[in-house]
């Protein structure tokens, strides 16, 4: 463990943070190989004039073992130092130091497990002592990479975490800082049918609530993992973006890879959620793929901005994007595409794929009362399945729409070109959050099989309600109160 040195407090010349490396590497032969490396970097110490605080230091920690007799159980843990404090004087805070953490394993043999772990943390942002002083820029970053290769039928578990550094103090008046971004990507293989876990999980750092003024954005969160073998491989991806009261979340981006005999790729998208500014306070995407040879699931949620383009699901066999307050649209909530496909390299078992977007809704942030509706924005995507399934959902009640089709043509009948009407939002309290959740399931056994479909969630102002509507021959569907559930063939 490589420790940095600390700036000291100073008036008008900052010191500066140390920065911290440790790296460690080992090759074996021997039963058990055990290695950590750890690296903290140095804070910032204070400031009390007006100016800048000195940075927190950055951190590296980097880890290598191999054995070809044993096991190997690797880690790296690496936590960027906090920027100065701001104390006196209209001081302004330091940024928090980036933090980087590698760590990779690899083993011969069949019985030689090997174990992974990646852990970085960025510093946090010198915040304010008192009400004069303002806080830094930004979070440091977070960046955590973690690989593990078996060369034999052996165990391999691999993760990997990244946390941004966060933002903003209990005093803090204004400033343009952010929380940092974090990364994580992990990869696990093995040459048996042993088991392959990979799991990564990145977050986003927060803008702290208690800090007033425009204030910068939170931290973005990236989540990749990867698992490869011949057994089970369950590969999950978790991206977290991180929070604000003053603005948009931060974006979240997860991707998960497995290829095996059996298992799931899972991905969950969670953004930064935007507490007291917006009818919209948080988007979830959850994507899962039953693993049978190649699956990839993918979710990507953010508030605010450009909505990801629907093809970016193409060849994913679970997809699901959904983008809060797109572009600052008025009267536009949220625009969705969901996503599901049999893999291309897949030997014709059956596969159960899912896609899903929860949205969480504050209804105290409207200006009255609002017609709700979900809309196409292009006619679905279907080339085949031996079963879909599609499901709504206002409040978390028992009043939703819950529809199975055996056939493309029942469901093109069902979506047609017109909007859903959810409701009106009267219909329910705004003394707690209210949730709007999409699903769909797609069973299938060929390749070729896919659906896809994208949607808008609004108001009228922003999703027209034409002549005609989804249930053809019908008036249009309320979910308020209006329970259906019914087998189309």
């Amino acid at each position: 463990m490589r420790p940095g040195t600390t700036s000291g407090g100073v008036e008008f010349t900052n010191g500066r943070a140390g920065t911290a490396l440790s790296s460690l590497s080992k090759s074996t032969s021997s039963a058990a190989l055990f290695l950590t490396s750890q690296a903290n970097g140095g804070g910032g110490g204070g400031r009390n004039r007006p100016g800048t605080g000195a940075a927190g230091g950055s951190a590296e920690a980097d880890v290598n073992g191999a054995n070809d007799a044993g096991t190997v159980n690797v880690m790296a843990i690496a936590t960027g130092g906090n920027g100065a404090l701001a104390e006196f004087g209209g001081a302004k805070g330091g940024d928090g130091g980036d933090a980087t953490a590698n760590a990779g394993a690899t083993t011969t043999g069949a019985g030689h497990g090997i174990s992974v772990t990646a852990n970085a943390r960025g510093g946090s942002v010198g915040f304010a002592v008192t009400s004069s002083e303002t806080i830094g820029l930004d979070g440091g970053d977070a960046t955590a990479t973690a690989t593990g290769r078996a060369a034999g039928n052996s165990t391999v578990g691999v993760s990997a975490v990244a946390n941004g550094g966060v933002t903003g103090g209990p005093a803090a008046i204004g400033g343009l800082s952010g929380g940092g971004t974090a990364k994580a990507n992990a990869i696990g293989s093995n040459a048996g049918s042993a088991a392959v876990n990979v799991n990564t999980i990145a977050n986003g750092g927060n803008r702290s609530a208690q800090a007033n003024g425009i204030g910068g954005a939170p931290g973005s969160a990236m989540a990749m993992s990867e698992g490869t073998g011949g057994g089970a491989v369950n590969s999950t991806a978790t991206a977290r973006g991180g929070t604000t009261q003053t603005r948009g979340g931060g974006a979240a981006l997860a991707h998960a890879t497995a290829t095996g005999a059996s298992g799931t790729a899972r991905a969950t998208a969670i953004s930064g959620t935007a507490l007291g500014t917006q009818f919209v306070t948080g988007v979830t995407a959850n994507a899962s793929a039953q693993v049978g040879s190649t699956s990839d699931a993918e979710s990507r949620a953010a508030m605010g901005g450009a909505a990801p383009a629907a093809s970016l699901a193409e060849g994913l066999q679970a997809a699901a994007f959904a983008t809060a307050t797109p572009n600052g649209g008025s009267g536009l909530f949220g625009l969705i595409t969901l996503a599901t496909a049999y893999p291309s390299n897949g030997a014709g078992t059956s596969h159960i794929n899912e896609a899903s977007v929860s949205f969480d809704l504050d209804l105290n942030l409207l200006p009255g009362p609002e017609d709700l509706l979900l809309g196409m924005r292009e006619t679905p995507q279907i080339s085949g399945f031996d079963s879909l399934r599609f499901r709504a959902n206002l409040g978390g009640g028992s009043a939703e729409v819950d529809q199975t089709f055996s056939s493309v043509a029942a469901a093109l009948a069902f979506f047609g070109t017109g909007p859903l009407s959810l409701g009106n939002t009267s219909a329910f309290s705004s003394a707690s959050p209210l949730d709007f959740t999409l699903d769909i399931t797609l069973v299938s056994h060929t390749i070729g099989d896919a659906f896809r479909v994208d949607l808008a969630f609004g108001n009228p102002s922003a999703v027209p309600l034409p002549s005609a509507v989804w249930l053809a021959g019908s008036a249009v569907l309320s979910l308020l109160g209006c329970y259906r559930r019914r087998q189309i063939s």
